[in-house]
């Protein structure tokens, strides 16, 4: 299995009650340990040398560039009520006194996903909604 699916798995299996969150932080970190040793020799990219300068440029300094930035605006995400654990999905925000809303169905592509990542999904397509709308 993939390492998402994995996840994905085991988060269902807390869901039936048939393991712990402890067991499958036990499991995952048991998978962790499981992956193998990084090579000793490796083959160089072509762009190899372009980034170790663009590296050496940055960290030439012994202190970071001071970049001043103003922002105009300040804006907050709660997060509030998102549900995506099935194969629907809602959420709802608060933008500018008005309450927008989004629910709709995951396609069959996205049951791979674990319920994490489609409650993160859902809260991010949220967001971009309310940019797009300004």
């Amino acid at each position: 299995m993939a390492e998402l699916e994995w996840l994905g798995h085991l988060e269902n299996k807390i869901g039936e009650g048939k393991y712990t969150r402890e067991e499958v932080d036990a499991l995952v970190h048991e998978e962790k340990l499981r992956v193998p040793a990084p090579p000793l020799l490796i083959t160089i990219v072509p762009r190899f040398y372009q980034c170790l300068n663009v590296l050496t440029k940055m960290f030439q300094n012994e202190l970071p560039h001071v970049v001043d930035l103003r922002a105009t605006t300040c804006q907050v995400v709660v997060y509030g009520f998102v549900d995506a654990s099935g194969s629907g999905f809602g959420s709802t925000m608060l933008v500018k006194s008005n309450i927008e809303y989004r629910i709709g169905t995951w396609s069959s592509t996205e049951d791979i996903n674990s319920s994490n990542w489609r409650e993160c999904e859902n809260l991010v397509c949220e967001v971009e909604q309310a940019g797009i709308k300004g």
